[in-house]
């Protein structure tokens, strides 16, 4: 069973009352009964040695070697254009990940794929807010996915190259055959104007 630094503290500290009988000498020495802070002090440090640290190079290079990983199990597709962050003479580069599994390339092959596509981005879901952007088709058995999508903003600009790259990764026989270049006959979006502007910029 996996922890957070609080439950993990909250357990610890349990264990320790009932092991020393609430000894009050025990749980004031910190050798033995940490407190919390000392707790969060020692994930983070995890955390920055096995992941690295949130918005540094450390952490988006590990992230390419999990894509790599991901990719050589024969079973997926994923595409990652690696974070450059803009300068006075450089544009930089946007973060994006693109992911195509095997059940969304079985699913470009259903008719629903080539006539009506839904594209949804739900955010606030880790401590960097990353987007998550699934393009779907509505069947008889429910919602299938077709692709997913991460980015670090909302923006038309970001929408339109991740659409691109994702044209580049799917094969001719996309979205019931219609391909990546033609794609769905609709697509409907939650109503945000940078979904709407990239679909017409590509």
């Amino acid at each position: 069973m996996g922890y957070n630094p609080a439950s993990a503290y909250h357990t610890y500290l349990e264990e320790i009352q009932l092991r020393h009988e609430n000894n009050e000498k025990i749980l004031a020495d910190r050798s033995i009964c940490l407190h919390k802070h000392d707790i969060y002090y020692l994930h983070q440090k995890y955390l920055n040695v096995s992941v690295g640290a949130k918005n540094r190079k450390e952490i988006f290079n590990r992230l390419a070697k999990e894509v790599l990983k991901f990719n050589d199990s024969n079973k997926k597709n994923a595409l990652m254009q690696l974070y450059i962050a803009p300068t006075e003479n450089d544009l930089g580069q946007l973060f994006i990940i693109i992911v195509i599994m095997n059940l969304m390339k079985h699913c470009h092959s259903l008719k629903q794929a080539g006539e009506l596509v839904y594209m949804d981005t739900t955010a606030t879901l880790d401590a960097l807010n990353t987007l998550l952007t699934i393009l779907s088709t509505s069947t008889p058995a429910g919602g299938l996915p077709l692709a997913i999508i991460l980015t670090l903003d909302k923006t038309a600009q970001t929408f339109t190259w991740a659409l691109n790259m994702l044209k580049n990764m799917l094969l001719l026989e996309a979205f019931s055959s219609c391909g990546p270049i033609v794609g769905p006959q609709i697509v409907i979006t939650n109503n945000c104007n940078a979904e709407k502007k990239a679909l017409y910029n590509i």
